[in-house]
């Protein structure tokens, strides 16, 4: 018997890819303490807005809830294609840095990004798409850049450092979400859907019938006595829902996924189909697509760039029958937060909106779980989120000609 078996040691295995780090994300604390614990967040939390704090229990979503017609994914997908510095002139037309001026030139980042939304009536189709590309940088002086292939816009960040032009890759990027979202609402009448945001929705409140999605925990909001509650919960069921305030405020609960969903032909659960069959789309900007599959055509500059067809991504009975996906696969024991996503919505919604949003969520979100054989990020990555990083990353176009085309464009 080893010495680890003797004092009872054992151990379990997190079914998240590991090349995506974790799910359940273990940071130090700031006190520098070891033990593998979540970063303790000094967020304000009201903990009593559905029930008292102290009867937090495991729930299982009301069944009368009234289900959207139409369940929409919003998500975008970013990628640095080349770090640029941006040379300016000085007032005798000598280039920073030259001549010993002592002027550096300003770095920056050329980047594609995309945004894509998919819609959920009966099966889960791409639905629309928007494709950009940015040079991002500090300096004023900056102007766009024209290759053989793209344009990349001049936009200007706070700052120079790498996480600054980042945070304003990022921002346009969400922006760019806003508009998607704003845009395929404005060309459809009523207002009978949920839309759900990959990632946390800050920035995007004010978008209605909207809830954040977050996979990764980076951060142990709860107490001890809550967070015990979210461990316990059984795949379909939720935590109560709760306020918290950080920068922002926002409504949020957790929510747990089971790790496989429920068998194909299963009433009210969507058979999962990959996008590998699906009819191809162009890329942008006549960039050839990033994998090998053809594209249809070139296509002219532009920033939006509707599926005419749309791309199958799912297939099967209507989501909207709200059946539960209590009969997947629970997750495995000793992985306490496996599976487990946390949703949030905004602070201005009253209660009772938050509560329905958070029983919709658990009567529609499971169904649509991902499989471990098809994702490495199951069952975390739903199956639409996951189809539509696919083709978003495939019309951001082919990143090793877009560079030569930059070095090229550099050379002129």
């Amino acid at each position: 018997m080893s010495a680890a078996a003797a004092i009872g040691s054992w151990f379990t295995v997190d079914p998240w890819d590991p090349g995506y780090g974790t799910a359940f994300d273990e940071e130090l604390n700031a006190a520098g303490q070891g033990g593998g614990a979540l970063e303790e967040s000094s967020a304000e939390l009201d903990l009593d807005l559905e029930m008292p704090a102290d009867r937090w229990r495991p729930i299982d979503p009301d069944p009368s809830a009234p289900l959207p017609s139409k369940l929409l994914f919003l998500d975008g997908v970013r990628r640095i294609d080349a770090w640029i510095w941006v040379h300016r002139r000085d007032g005798n037309g000598a280039s920073y840095g030259s001549n010993g001026n002592g002027l550096q030139p300003a770095p920056g980042i050329a980047a594609s990004f995309a945004a894509g939304l998919v819609c959920c009536d009966g099966v889960a189709r791409v639905a629309e798409v928007t494709v950009e590309r940015g040079l991002f940088t500090a300096t004023a002086e900056a102007a766009d850049i024209a290759t053989a292939h793209a344009r990349y816009i001049a936009r200007r960040a706070d700052r120079g450092a790498p996480d600054k032009l980042s945070l304003a890759l990022q921002r346009r990027l969400t922006e760019t979400e806003v508009e998607l979202a704003l845009l395929f609402r404005a060309q459809r009448d009523g207002g009978d859907d949920l839309l759900v945001v990959d990632g946390p929705l800050r920035g995007r409140t004010h978008l209605d019938r909207t809830i954040g999605y977050i996979k990764t925990h980076h951060i142990a909001y709860l107490p001890a006595a809550q967070a015990s509650v979210v461990a316990a919960l059984s795949p379909g069921q939720r935590c109560p829902v709760f306020t918290m305030g950080t920068s922002w405020r926002r409504n949020s609960w957790y929510l747990r996924l089971p790790a496989a969903p429920a068998a194909p032909g299963a009433p009210g659960v969507l058979e999962a189909l990959s996008t590998s069959g699906s009819p191809s789309m162009p890329s942008a900007s006549g960039v050839p697509a990033a994998s090998n599959a053809p594209t249809t055509s070139s296509v002219p500059s532009a920033s939006s760039i509707p599926a005419t067809s749309g791309v199958p991504i799912t297939s099967g009975v209507p989501i909207t029958s709200g059946v539960l996906a209590a009969s997947g696969v629970p997750g495995p024991p000793g992985a306490p937060w496996s599976g487990v996503v946390r949703l949030e919505c905004s602070a201005d919604l009253p209660p009772a909106a938050a509560i329905r949003l958070a029983d919709q969520a658990a009567r529609l979100l499971p169904q649509l779980a991902s499989s471990p054989h098809k994702d490495a990020r199951a069952p975390q990555n739903l199956v639409p989120i996951g189809g539509l990083e696919r083709e978003l990353r495939r019309r951001l176009g082919d990143r090793e000609l877009l560079y030569r085309a930059l070095r090229a464009a550099a050379l002129r």
